[in-house]
């Protein structure tokens, strides 16, 4: 269920040849193919770092019978993309801290997974 329609970064969008029309009716059929096969609904973790892209995803999604679901948040493993690390806010998410506690702030959900 854990998918990437796309995955993109800016920087190979901008120099190499890119056919949007194209890269989305291709989207568009094989996620027709997977519907084709049973699958229902897909879960699109594609999130900010990672080239989300929300429209297309719209887009493709209002072209296929697939559901899909988008993930909404930012890509980091232990620092943040790039572009959002210039911030005191981002400074402060991608320090050493690498306990639980520290990839729960700003989250309701408490340490057991389960929301309260």
């Amino acid at each position: 269920m854990h998918e990437h329609v796309f995955t993109l970064n800016a920087e190979i969008r901008d120099e190499y040849p890119w056919d949007e029309d194209a890269v989305v009716a291709q989207a568009v059929g094989e996620l027709d193919e997977l519907k084709a096969s049973g699958i229902d609904t897909i879960l699109d973790l594609t999130v900010f770092g990672l080239g989300r892209n929300i429209r297309r995803i719209k887009r493709i999604a209002e072209k296929t019978s697939l559901r899909i679901i988008a993930a909404t948040g930012i890509y980091t493993y232990r620092d943040l993309p790039t572009f959002f690390s210039s911030t005191k806010r981002a400074h402060r998410a991608s320090s050493n801290d690498s306990s639980p506690e520290r990839s729960r702030r700003g989250s309701t959900t408490p340490a057991s997974g389960r929301p309260p």
